[in-house]
């Protein structure tokens, strides 16, 4: 799971650029938003996942997870499944950052 601020605003944008009577236009705002939930912080400060996101990324309530910062959006994982990417990653890394 993540967010992914700037280019979601983006879309967002563009997306309002396009009339409600474009049919294209409209499935993929469906098809975006499919998935999509507003959530608040609690008085405490923490954030709760609807159960329709937790099923899709494998979470189960009260799962160690982990929450990854990525620049300008961060990821939610199940704890044990980031470190097993976590591995595959770091064998990947010396091959992966000659693409920048």
């Amino acid at each position: 799971m993540g967010m992914m601020p700037s280019l979601l605003f983006d879309l967002v944008r563009k997306m309002n650029e396009r009339p409600f009577s474009d049919p294209e236009a409209e499935r993929v705002r469906r098809s975006l938003s499919r998935e999509a939930a507003l959530v608040e912080l609690d008085a405490s400060g923490r954030l709760t996942l609807p159960v329709n996101l937790m099923k899709a990324s494998g979470l189960e309530p009260r799962s160690k997870i982990v929450v990854v910062g990525m620049f300008d959006r961060f990821q939610i994982w199940n704890q044990e499944d980031y470190h097993a990417v976590s591995e595959e990653d770091d064998d990947a890394y010396p091959e992966a950052i000659k693409l920048f």
